[in-house]
């Protein structure tokens, strides 16, 4: 089954999550992020949380929490602040998304919150593409989602590539944890 049966297969079954993991399309990305240093992938998921933070922000003027996390997880890459406040931040976040009846928006509170737990682990990175191709498929239909994908997995990987060369050209201080 190639990447897309995937996704049609799931949106049939009306799954929340459209694609795996796993999925062949995530595959570069997921190896990419795993040689990446840890502040490139942080930087690289700070940078889209933040993006679509803003893209989402206007239909919701009244909950904070959209900027609010990703604010307080660039704090916390930073040693300004503490995980427990961080992860208040981020459990509020998929919080909103429960709440929430549209379905590009639900899985664009998640993607934001996935992309913030990439301070914590790396391996909260491939949630960031799962939760944004989900919204994708939401928002374009199945007929009208493939190429916007392939765009945004092809955009993700260039996104990554330019904090590899750019990293050190982003003057910030960095949590210990998260010092090289």
């Amino acid at each position: 089954m190639d990447w897309f049966e995937e996704i049609e297969a799931r949106y049939k079954r009306k799954n929340a999550i459209l694609i795996g993991q796993d999925s062949k399309l995530l595959q570069p990305l997921d190896e990419a992020c795993k040689q990446a240093s840890r502040q490139v992938v942080v930087l690289w998921g700070l940078d889209y949380a933040r993006k679509l933070a803003v893209q989402l922000q206007p239909r919701y003027p009244d909950e904070t929490i959209i900027t609010d996390v990703v604010d307080k997880a660039e704090c916390w890459a930073q040693g300004m602040c503490k995980m427990p406040e961080a992860k208040r931040k981020i459990l509020d976040i998929h919080a909103l998304a429960k709440r929430m009846d549209d379905k590009v928006d639900v899985a664009l509170c998640h993607a934001i919150g996935q992309a913030c737990s990439i301070v914590h682990t790396p391996t909260h990175a491939l949630g960031l593409p799962i939760y944004q191709i989900t919204a994708l498929v939401h928002l374009y239909g199945l007929d009208g989602c493939k190429s916007k994908i392939e765009r945004q997995v092809l955009e993700y990987m260039n996104c990554l590539n330019d904090w590899l060369v750019h990293k050190d050209d982003c003057k910030r201080t960095w949590a210990t944890f998260l010092q090289e």
